[in-house]
């Protein structure tokens, strides 16, 4: 009893983290998508401003609240803005 107990213990604790972490997360999301100059940031400054104390800290929860890695989701948000940049100057 004491065993499944630790084990439930721990695991209700993984998800408050999680829960947490991905609280403090989304607002920086919002702002990659909302504003560019975000995506020129280091992830030590972007888990600064959530309250992370460390780069490898920020990137570790968003990795596991997120589902992937900070470095692969900013490439595809560099890859789609310079996609929509492409297409509004071909509109001109």
């Amino acid at each position: 009893m004491e065993k499944s107990l630790t084990i439930n213990c721990k695991n209700y604790n993984n998800s408050l983290l999680l829960s947490e972490s991905r609280f403090k997360i989304d607002p920086i999301i919002k702002k990659l998508f909302d504003q560019p100059n975000y995506k020129d940031y280091k992830s030590a400054d972007l888990g600064s401003m959530c309250g992370y104390h460390s780069a490898g800290e920020y990137e570790s929860y968003f990795l596991r609240s997120c589902k992937i890695s900070l470095i692969y989701f900013l490439e595809q948000l560099k890859k789609d803005h310079h996609k929509k940049y492409r297409n509004k100057s071909k509109a001109a």
